[in-house]
């Protein structure tokens, strides 16, 4: 993952390799948050990917082998829900291509969606593959999209594009063509960078002050169970 200073923006490309989430791309993201964290006045973060896909969520093959690890593993991945939820600038995800599972996740954490219009699905297919939502998981979708299509994507897996997305909830815009979200994520960060603070920061712990205490607690790690 490449992050990138641009006209005041911070800008995180996710390339092939990081539109997973593991152990690596995980320590990308907290290296690429603390760096945001770190930096001074207005500004925003906006996160796209590179060629069809945004992000897959977890890297399966790489869950398969972790074995007991795995609660500590989800842990990690809550943690960056976390971190997403409190970090003191606006966000927004500008969404090229395919957003699925955990990687549908990341987006719902972020402040505002971009979708592509004409390429991508957006899906929770956790249904599919038998792995069951986590309480944070579940407490995050369910604040971020609203019913009936949360019950649809959560419990049927139902897949959507750019207009179905936007029609359920998912996203808050879409754009045509490859670079269409990242011009207008750009674009809206502009407009949002006088707001980063502590102030944004705290609205953002109050309003969702039980999911991240869930987080904080590692409250699922008793029902875990490795795929």
């Amino acid at each position: 993952m490449k992050l990138e200073l641009v006209d005041g923006i911070h800008l995180l490309t996710l390339d092939e390799a990081s539109q997973v989430i593991n152990d690596s791309t995980l320590a990308g993201w907290d290296d690429a948050l603390s760096t945001v964290e770190a930096s001074q006045g207005p500004t925003a973060l906006v996160v796209t990917g590179e060629g069809k896909t945004f992000n897959q969520g977890l890297d399966l093959p790489f869950i398969g082998g972790l074995g007991e690890a795995f609660p500590d593993f989800i842990r990690n991945v809550h943690q960056l829900f976390g971190r997403l939820l409190r970090v003191d600038v606006p966000t927004i995800a500008a969404m090229n291509g395919h957003t699925i599972a955990g990687g549908a996740m990341v987006a719902l954490c972020m402040d505002l969606r971009v979708m592509r219009s004409d390429r991508g699905w957006f899906r929770l297919p956790e249904v599919e593959l038998q792995m069951p939502f986590t309480t944070v998981m579940d407490g995050l979708v369910s604040a971020r999209i609203p019913q009936p299509a949360q019950h649809r994507m959560m419990v049927l897996g139902e897949r959507v594009g750019g207009e179905g997305a936007l029609a359920a909830g998912a996203v808050d815009a879409v754009a045509e063509g490859e670079d269409g979200p990242r011009e207008a994520a750009m674009a809206k960060a502009g407009e949002l960078a006088q707001y980063r603070g502590p102030a944004l920061r705290q609205i953002r712990t109050t309003r969702y002050g039980d999911l991240l205490a869930s987080i904080d607690r590692d409250a699922d790690r008793e029902h875990l169970f490795a795929p």
